[in-house]
């Protein structure tokens, strides 16, 4: 392999798909790439500089003022080091962008990531598949009986109960770790299948996909699912078919709004998991946190994104500093969050951490995204940019709602990628 720019940005993308799947403890392969890049990227720095357009492409300039509001937010951050580890993972989000503008310079090459990140892709669904109806685990797994091996821990305990462990046996974690994090992954790569015109391509994949999201348990996710072929049909079907789809769902919203204190009733004939997700965020959007059991989830986070807006307010809009939302429940009450202390939102982790300047650029960047993939989808008569655009399309919007199943998605390598892939295409279209 010759050592350049072009090859060392391309692994460096398939290194951050695979993700912690190849890795020992907090150290991944991906590492290795970005120790790389860096280095051949001073070494090229002309030609980096060339194909990138640094001053021409607000995009870029975009990204890269939102990490330095993340780097000044250390100076009046509580805790520095977090800070610190947070502006880092910003850093390395931008470097995957850069990465794909670099690697992807025409369709001929992003053509040829898209088909390895695929191939990679069909390996954790399978995978995935795999850790659900066998008892086969992947060995960099929560789950996994060999998991210490590689520095990490295994997240079944003696004292866990056999009915939990039971219950464990069918969730899936693929390359992910978190099985919420293996949803949202999911939940990305679906809109390449819905929109494959290969229908057996499209039926399998689908179906897996799905499969997997419903058995992580992510009630979000789950919900994200019915929102993607929503947004889906609303974008890009024909006017019949949108008639017959949006009367089809009035219908059924009637029918739950209607029973939606009675969903009991319907037990035998819907999905315990969906009846669950109805109910959750029924119970999240109307009733107030004081009356829900306080051990409950959804009391925690309503309680999480309470405490968030009081710190922010308190921040009188600088916000308390990268990775420091993690620390206010401590400042204000521990007990009302039950030791959790991620907001389990990635907006509002970033207003309440970088403050409303960042939010605002962050937003910008990330809706202007969306606009320049959703424009080529409806503008290009070339068949493979029309389905990469309407796939992003669908891929960035879903991830809006669907990353509140995550702790955080700061770190979250396949949305930077998802960014990464979106703006290479802008770029291969001039627009």
């Amino acid at each position: 392999m010759k050592i350049d720019i072009n090859n060392v940005s391309k692994y460096l993308i398939y290194t951050a798909t695979i993700g912690l799947a190849v890795s020992y403890g907090n150290f991944y392969l991906f590492h290795i790439f970005i120790v790389m890049f860096m280095a051949t990227a001073i070494v090229e720095i002309k030609n980096v500089v060339k194909t990138i357009d640094f001053l021409n492409n607000l995009p870029i300039i975009l990204i890269f003022s939102f990490q330095l509001l993340y780097i000044f937010s250390i100076t009046w951050s509580n805790n520095k080091l977090s800070a610190i580890y947070y502006s880092a993972y910003i850093f390395i989000g931008i470097l995957l962008i850069l990465t794909f503008i670099i690697a992807a310079k025409n369709q001929i090459e992003l053509d040829k990531i898209f088909k390895i990140i695929s191939y990679i892709f069909i390996v954790e669904i399978i995978v995935s598949l795999l850790e659900i109806i066998t008892t086969f685990r992947y060995p960099i797994s929560p789950y996994s009986s060999i998991v210490e091996y590689f520095n990490r821990e295994n997240k079944i305990f003696e004292n866990f109960s056999p009915h939990f462990i039971n219950s464990l046996a069918t969730i899936p974690t693929g390359f992910r770790w978190n099985p919420n994090d293996l949803a949202t992954t999911m939940i990305i790569i679906l809109p390449f299948f819905v929109i494959h015109k290969n229908l057996i391509i499209k039926f399998l994949g689908v179906l897996g996909v799905v499969a997997i999201i419903y058995f992580t348990n992510s009630r979000t996710v789950l919900f994200c699912v019915l929102f993607l072929f929503f947004l889906y049909i609303l974008l890009y079907e024909k006017i019949k078919t949108k008639l017959i789809f949006f009367g089809s769902m009035l219908f059924i919203v009637i029918i739950i709004v209607l029973n939606l204190n009675n969903l009991n009733k319907y037990e035998k004939f819907i999905p315990t998991k969906i009846t669950y997700t109805i109910n959750s965020i029924r119970i999240f959007l109307t009733e107030n946190h004081e009356k829900i059991n306080e051990k409950s989830s959804i009391s925690i986070r309503q309680n999480l994104i309470k405490n968030a807006f009081t710190a922010f307010k308190q921040s009188y809009g600088l916000g308390v500093g990268g990775g420091n939302s993690n620390f206010i429940h401590k400042e204000k009450n521990m007990k009302n969050t039950k030791n959790i202390t991620s907001l389990h939102n990635f907006w509002l982790e970033i207003l309440v951490e970088g403050g409303i300047i960042a939010f605002l650029i962050f937003i910008y960047f990330y809706f202007s995204t969306i606009y320049k993939v959703f424009v080529i989808s409806k503008k290009t008569e070339n068949e493979t940019l029309m389905y990469y655009a309407k796939a992003s399309t669908l891929a960035l919007s879903i991830f809006i709602i669907a990353e509140i199943s995550m702790s955080s998605a700061i770190y979250f390598l396949p949305m930077w990628l998802l960014l990464g892939f979106s703006l290479s295409l802008s770029k291969i279209y001039k627009l």
